[in-house]
């Protein structure tokens, strides 16, 4: 009998874990009604959708988490009615459309289908490669949802059918400072730059140290590159204080930036309320 040696058996269950890895539903939106969670950007919600980029060459993940009802509004002869939901699925492979390359989904269960009042989710994650397309992905999800009455099922799209916006995902080349994290800052007058607490769930310190005496720009961007504070500061030489108030941020990464003309200083801020 042929044997296997333990290194092999234990690549083999990993490679098994690690083609079953499932999401997590964020326990956030526990409570919330049905839906799909972050909410879609829409004009009343600009900072939700897909919260981060997705950068050439290094690995990328977002969670959506799926809170399914157990009734469907179908349009009628009668009008628009509510039917008995039974269950909502999207296809394993090719149900979010523009999808960029190397970025791939799972679900959680494995079956991407949901049983009426479950939560679940989908995991968009890989590593997005060079043949993309520096710009924004604009995604959509398709499925069907079946009631008792129609086993055929009912077609959806998302967003679309069930709710107004748009997911999207921003492709950035690696070299972005978004993509970095921190920047490689060019700005030699500036000895220190800290925010204090971080994370933060509210009211943050920014401590400062200056060699010189000017006039600086300080802002803050999600990482979508939406800036979310600009402001003007005069650094006078030594230590420098001044207060940002993160308290209606919605929790995520964010890059402050300290600029002077193309010279630059960064680092992140994290909101966790």
């Amino acid at each position: 009998m042929r044997r296997i040696s333990l290194s092999i058996i234990v690549c083999m269950l990993f490679a098994a874990v690690t083609a079953h890895a499932q999401c997590v539903p964020d326990p956030q939106y526990a409570d919330s009604l049905a839906g799909v969670y972050p909410l879609p950007v829409t004009a009343a919600t600009p900072n939700a959708g897909i919260n981060k980029p997705a950068c050439i060459t290094k690995p990328f993940s977002f969670v959506f988490t799926v809170k399914v009802s157990d009734t469907i509004a179908v349009n009628s002869p009668l009008g628009l009615i509510r039917l008995p939901l039974d269950s909502v699925l999207i296809a394993r492979t090719g149900a979010i459309d523009s999808l960029p390359a190397g970025i791939t989904y799972t679900c959680n269960p494995p079956s991407c289908g949901w049983k009426k009042k479950t939560t679940g989710c989908v995991l968009l994650s890989g590593t997005p490669t060079a043949i993309n397309q520096i710009r924004t992905y604009n995604l959509k999800i398709s499925g069907k949802a079946f009631t008792y009455l129609t086993p055929a099922g009912y077609d959806l799209t998302f967003p679309g059918i069930l709710a107004e916006g748009q997911y999207s995902i921003k492709v950035l080349a690696a070299n972005n400072a978004l993509c970095q994290g921190v920047s490689t800052s060019d700005l030699a007058e500036i000895n220190a730059f800290d925010a204090v607490p971080n994370p933060t769930n509210g009211k943050t310190i920014f401590h400062l140290e200056s060699s010189i005496s000017d006039k600086f720009v300080f802002s803050i961007t999600n990482l979508m590159g939406q800036r979310v504070e600009t402001r003007p500061l005069n650094i006078i030489e030594g230590r420098n204080v001044f207060e940002f108030d993160a308290s209606n941020l919605p929790n995520g990464i964010y890059i402050y930036t300290l600029s002077k003309g193309s010279q630059l200083r960064s680092n992140k801020l994290i909101v966790n309320h």
